[in-house]
């Protein structure tokens, strides 16, 4: 089915990369549902500006919304953001829903010519046949506030996390590759959310080249820790 891919970040004391996949046919309705979210005289939606009582609001007006999330969690120092952001990038544009989008927006940021050539670096590097993509202002993109509302709660965790978890389809994780970070780089743990119950499981960064059968449902992609779900399977054990 087409469709559009939209994303945002979330930076706490990780670098939240969130990607929001909705149909093409979805979208229309789905901007007037979140337009509907704004107070008076509000342009836009952003969870860090808004009060508690508008966070759990607005959180909670997602239980129903037809969409799905890629979310890509990068460990870093403290002042690494950019250098997160090029990592997750890089790593988001080699994901099947970047992909098989047909159009690609990202929130408008001082990171806009970092963005370019990270995603030019990517996919030439890779091969791949990257989809048209766009920058724009989130004031102008009401569904931009989704990757901006999901990342968001995620990475609070808690009740949060619990609010928007139905939504996330994938986790990736991923340490800082910043030079003052003491993991190296894509070393990684894999979070997987379980088919049947949701949960997630974490593959060890000391077992990340193991064959796929431990990991039921677990196809490896290629690269030092990464996995994807293949099918529902019941909980894994490490």
């Amino acid at each position: 089915m087409p469709h559009n891919v939209y994303l945002d970040e979330s930076i706490r004391s990780s670098y939240f990369l969130c990607a929001v996949v909705i149909s093409s046919s979805e979208t229309a309705r789905l901007r007037a549902h979140l337009k509907k979210l704004r107070t008076a005289g509000q342009t836009a939606i952003h969870m860090q500006t808004e009060t508690t009582a508008r966070q759990a609001q607005i959180a909670d007006s997602l239980h129903d919304v037809p969409c799905k999330a890629l979310i890509i969690d990068v460990a870093m120092p403290r002042r690494a953001d950019l250098a997160a952001r090029k990592q997750a990038l890089e790593q988001a544009c080699s994901h099947t829903f970047l992909q098989d989008a047909q159009l690609i927006t990202l929130d408008s940021s001082n990171s806009i010519t970092q963005d370019r050539q990270t995603i030019a670096q990517a996919t030439t590097v890779k091969n791949l046949n990257f989809p048209h993509y766009r920058h724009m202002n989130s004031r102008h993109e009401p569904l931009l506030w989704l990757p901006d509302i999901i990342a968001w709660c995620y990475g609070r965790g808690g009740t949060w996390r619990d609010a928007v978890e139905p939504l996330v389809t994938e986790v990736i994780e991923l340490y800082s590759s910043y030079a003052g970070s003491t993991k190296p780089k894509y070393s990684a743990s894999i979070r997987i959310l379980d088919g049947f119950s949701r949960r997630v499981w974490r593959i060890p960064c000391s077992e990340v080249r193991i064959p796929d059968q431990k990991y039921p449902g677990c196809q490896y992609m290629g690269a030092p820790g990464i996995f994807r779900q293949t099918v529902n399977s019941p909980p894994m054990r490490s």
